[in-house]
């Protein structure tokens, strides 16, 4: 859970890194920052994954500290599955009160 809650603001600060680093070489429809305006020339391409790389890197971080933040309070709370399994277990074990007799009072 702690894996799948981090991957999205990881893959941005990582995809960031490498945008400013080693940006793609030739404009292609696969991998990159793909848009009409960035895949114009060659300069856009570049600019579009400069631009994007350290957006992306710096955004990341928040994602990052609340997804972090988040798992550190689940984590740490009581397990939330023995209350659910407690109150499904007096759901399911209460008795039932389709007919008059079930009832406590009932004559």
């Amino acid at each position: 859970m702690l894996l799948m809650s981090l991957l999205v603001p990881d893959s941005m600060i990582g995809f960031g890194r490498r945008f400013l680093r080693r940006p793609p070489e030739r404009i292609n429809a696969v991998f990159g920052y793909r848009s009409a305006r960035s895949m114009q020339n060659e300069d856009t391409w570049r600019f579009a994954h400069a631009h994007c790389g350290a957006l992306w890197q710096k955004l990341g971080w928040t994602p990052l500290a609340l997804s972090a933040a988040a798992m550190a309070f689940v984590y740490n709370a009581p397990s939330a599955g023995s209350g659910c399994s407690a109150v499904a277990s007096a759901y399911y074990n209460a008795p039932s009160c389709s007919s008059p007799s079930s009832l406590p009072n009932a004559r």
